[in-house]
């Protein structure tokens, strides 16, 4: 086969297959799109000593209108073992009460 033959045989399945430049730029709008997250949530304490790391997963929803979107999203945080903070209390004599945690959501 001829080089030509082949590349105008590409650029016409190139031709045929694009879209408009109007059609792609309305392309994302009016959509719902749905996603998986996971990463490392690395914290820290009064009661422990330096950094601490605990697993994620989540996921997040986007719907897109004509002009604006909204995004909503979900993590869920794994802790390894139970973990202890502190946090104000003024019934007790110390001013502190240590409280004790195993999971945490962030919406």
């Amino acid at each position: 086969m001829d080089k030509r033959v082949v590349l105008l045989a590409g650029l016409g399945l190139a031709a045929i297959s694009a879209q408009p430049a109007a059609a792609q730029a309305d392309a994302w709008q009016r959509k719902w799109y749905w996603g998986a997250q996971g990463g490392v949530f690395m914290y820290s304490t009064p009661t422990t000593t330096g950094r601490t790391r605990a697993i994620t997963a989540g996921g997040h929803w986007l719907i897109t209108g004509k002009r604006s979107a909204l995004l909503i999203g979900f993590d869920q945080i794994m802790f390894p073992d139970s973990t202890t903070s502190q946090i104000p209390d003024p019934v007790t004599l110390t001013g502190l009460r240590t409280v004790d945690f195993t999971s945490g959501r962030r919406i």
